[in-house]
């Protein structure tokens, strides 16, 4: 018996994955993020259900928001998880 966390295919779980992520573009900022077509536009991370991408052209970049992103897992007592580089 789970104490904690959501049944598998609760109508609640996006809600509430969608309130915990709202502030992960301010520690994702744009400023690091992937060049585009465009350069004014770069892209830092892109969000897909549950999952979180982060993009980037350097792997100094990627290091960094990397870093920005398990600070970002500290101050929400998130589990982050480094799967698929």
């Amino acid at each position: 018996m789970d104490l904690f966390g959501l049944k598998q295919g609760c109508p609640l779980s996006p809600l509430l994955y969608s309130l915990f992520t709202n502030d992960i573009d301010r520690f994702l900022t744009v400023h690091r993020g992937a060049a585009t077509a465009l350069d004014s536009v770069q892209v830092p991370h892109c969000d897909y259900a549950d999952d979180i991408a982060l993009t980037s052209n350097t792997a100094e970049c990627l290091q960094w928001l990397w870093l920005q992103w398990l600070q970002w897992g500290v101050t929400f007592s998130q589990i982050v998880w480094l799967i698929g580089c």
